[in-house]
């Protein structure tokens, strides 16, 4: 009974929940909060690289063949976000350099394991690169548009209609 009572309380967590809770079932969802919102831009990312490939540059590469050869570069960027999480609260400027480190390290590895994905020279894969990377940052940019007042919101616990 205790360990359902405990999957309830991890399952009814909200944003704000987690946000005024010290427990480590709101920690835990604040860390799988954060492991989805990572994975899913991964995801949408691939997506971009595999709809530019098949339908601009006529490449029919499979979406697992992307996904298992850009994992490289999302393991070590999340490695560096990681870093620069843990850094957030002793130094902001810490913090900051290492996730344009994240952002660097994740372009490089991206620049490396994409002409051996596609074939491509190194110009095309870099036209590729900020072509996908552009994009991103623009949907990645509407969507944090959208969703941020509702956030601020919810935190000032405002009705919003």
């Amino acid at each position: 009974a205790t360990e359902n009572n405990r999957l309830a309380d991890l399952l009814s967590l909200n944003f704000i929940n987690a946000q005024q809770g010290h427990t480590p079932a709101s920690r835990l969802f604040i860390l799988m909060q954060g492991l989805s919102v990572f994975l899913a831009s991964f995801l949408l990312l691939v997506i971009l690289y595999q709809f530019i490939l098949r339908y601009v540059l006529r490449r029919p590469i499979g979406f697992f063949r992307l996904l298992t050869g850009l994992s490289s570069a999302c393991f070590y960027s999340g490695i560096f976000l990681l870093l620069s999480a843990l850094l957030v609260r002793s130094s902001f400027f810490s913090a900051i350099l290492t996730l344009m480190a994240a952002f660097a390290v994740h372009i490089l590895a991206q620049g490396i394991s994409l002409p051996a994905i596609t074939g491509l020279d190194d110009n095309r894969v870099f036209i590729l690169q900020l072509t996908v990377l552009l994009i991103f940052t623009g949907i990645i940019s509407l969507i944090l548009n959208l969703a941020l007042p509702v956030i601020d919101a919810l935190l000032r616990q405002v009705i919003i209609i």
